[in-house]
């Protein structure tokens, strides 16, 4: 895969390019602190939101040098994605570990540089349209119901028209959990959106391990191989971006997909 995370500068997007191989600047580290969600759980480093918040205008200088060497070196320091995962129960029999969901919270900085990332990305896709408006799932402003209307309009179409109508429920159950890394980071290089963002994330990913809490007891590490990054800011999107050409492979003989 890493032969992959190199750029090509003939195929490259400049635009793509300078987003994703720019410096952050102080402003930008300083509104992605600014947008953090307090009163949240503390992972591994015990390191609250509101303690980087309190100081944010004496760190932020600090932090965004620090963020830009990284970035720079292509490298990601192992704790910053050491990860706390707490059990969360779903009924049925509690000693059968598939009635339980995993909930995450990763170390502070961690999760600052997701949101950055995120943030670009969002960016990104805004202006080179890469959004598959078809996709409602973790979007603003897109709710259940704006899947349900559509759904009511089809029906309501199709028996106008006379038509027949088919309908296909996919069950996303521990789709989180299963999807393959490499072939995620292939899809976003397909894109063209490559650069030292892309290649650090990447980097990050080859690190992801998380410690289970169960009633105040933390196992061993368990190393993360498979699915999106477990409580990180970024991972609702990337799991949509790897999804997004799923509308696509009904789409034959005029049908229509939403």
């Amino acid at each position: 895969m890493e032969k992959h995370l190199k750029s090509d500068p003939k195929i490259a997007d400049p635009i793509i390019s300078d987003l994703m191989d720019s410096h952050f600047t102080i402003e930008e580290v300083q509104n992605a602190i600014k947008h953090m969600k307090p009163k949240k759980a503390c992972g591994l480093d015990g390191i609250p939101v509101e303690a980087l918040k309190s100081a944010s205008s004496t760190l932020t200088p600090l932090i965004t040098m620090i963020l830009n060497y990284l970035l720079d070196l292509q490298h990601f320091p192992q704790s910053w994605m050491e990860g706390l995962g707490i059990p969360i129960p779903k009924g049925g029999d509690p000693r059968d570990p598939n009635n339980y969901r995993r909930i995450t919270v990763l170390p502070l900085f961690g999760k600052l540089f997701e949101t950055l990332f995120n943030n670009r990305l969002l960016f990104l896709k805004d202006i080179r349209n890469f959004e598959d408006k078809f996709n409602g799932g973790f979007k603003k402003g897109s709710t259940t119901s704006d899947n349900m209307l559509m759904l009511l309009g089809s029906i309501q179409r199709s028996q106008f028209l006379k038509q027949p109508l088919y309908v296909a429920f996919v069950d996303f159950r521990r789709a989180f959990d299963t999807v393959n890394r490499n072939m995620m980071f292939y899809k976003l290089i397909r894109k063209q959106i490559d650069g030292k963002l892309i290649r650090l994330l990447y980097n990050i990913y080859s690190k992801t391990k998380t410690k289970i809490c169960v009633d105040g007891f933390l196992s061993n590490f368990i190393y993360d191989t498979l699915g999106v990054n477990q409580g990180g800011p970024n991972s609702s999107d990337m799991f949509k971006d790897f999804f997004g050409r799923l509308r696509r492979l009904p789409c034959k003989n005029s049908w229509h997909s939403y």
